[in-house]
């Protein structure tokens, strides 16, 4: 008798009509690349969001696996040093998708925020991870606006601005 498995644990594959288990995180590509700021592009709206672009050889490296989409990565700079398992930095590895796939072999081109939150300059290295599951978030930076926010907030308490939307 096989074993049956949960929908959460299968991927549907459209081509074939096939079901398939999603990759083992051991089987996940990753790759060392030289990271740029998207400042050395012309698409300066990437600078405000968390997208990335990325050499077309790992979209290729994807399609064969047969990730499904949506197409998320895990960056996190080369040589940092990691603290235990469970215990991480705040700002060690972060979380993003990818605009487009044109950077040149071996680059990826970063918002300037993500590369000083990740302490790499110009032309350091970072690993680019593709990730399937998204773990829990541990830490979240918020940044009003407008200081008419603060006052807000000060007025009717931080924990009603939390539960209200705006």
């Amino acid at each position: 008798m096989s074993k049956r498995r949960l929908p959460s644990q299968l991927r549907h594959d459209g081509d074939d009509d096939r079901f398939h288990k999603p990759p083992s995180k051991a089987l996940l590509p990753s790759h060392k690349l030289q990271c740029f700021s998207v400042a050395c592009l012309d698409m300066p709206r990437l600078e405000f969001g968390d997208k990335i672009v990325l050499p077309p050889k790992i979209l290729l490296g994807l399609q064969y696996m047969k990730i499904a989409p949506p197409l998320l990565f895990m960056v996190q700079a080369v040589g940092l040093d990691i603290q235990p398992e469970g215990i991480l930095n705040a700002c060690s590895r972060h979380y993003c998708s990818v605009q487009e796939f044109s950077a040149p072999d071996g680059q990826v081109f970063l918002p300037y925020w993500l590369m000083q939150n990740l302490g790499v300059a110009e032309g350091g290295t970072v690993e680019v991870t593709s990730v399937v599951n998204l773990p829990r978030g541990v830490y979240c930076r918020l940044q009003p606006e407008a200081m008419s926010f603060l006052d807000l907030a000060a007025e009717i308490g931080p924990k009603h601005c939390e539960d209200t939307p705006f």
